[in-house]
């Protein structure tokens, strides 16, 4: 009998092209699958599909990672899947009304790749997967 185990999945919420294909190479690197959403809309359309992960953008357009967060949250599918913010606006207001709405984890733009693998692994050990948990946050990452 064969056994068959759920590839892991995370939702890359990301207006710029370029962070998402940026972002995508790393995840796969790492095992994981994207799935594309270029504004918290199209990353709404996407919840469906219940990922393991979410990485997003706070600045887009037609809808934000602020509105994404409390739509996410207050939904009751996949509303406890754990949250990465990745974003240019390093400012102390943004990172709290983040955490406030429901993101687990925070990083600045722009990153290091190691640091986001040690978040995705973090979180995904947070959500109950088997991962390599390192022992520190970066201090770009933490609240």
């Amino acid at each position: 009998m064969t056994q068959t185990t759920k590839s892991l999945t995370a939702l890359v919420i990301e207006d710029s092209k370029v962070i998402r294909q940026l972002v995508g190479q790393i995840l796969e690197d790492e095992g994981i699958t994207m799935i594309e959403a270029a504004d918290g809309l199209e990353g709404l359309e996407n919840i469906a599909k219940c990922p393991d992960l979410i990485i997003t953008d706070l600045n887009m357009p037609r809808m934000d990672g602020i509105e994404f967060l409390i739509c996410l949250r207050s939904a009751g599918h996949c509303a406890d899947t754990p949250v990465i913010v990745v974003s240019s606006e390093n400012n102390d207001f943004r990172r709290k009304q983040a955490m406030a709405e429901g993101a687990d984890y925070w990083l600045d733009k722009p990153f290091e790749p190691d640091l986001l693998v040690d978040l995705v692994r973090r979180a995904l050990s947070r959500d109950g997967h088997e991962s390599d948990t390192p022992d520190k946050v970066s201090p770009a990452a933490n609240w």
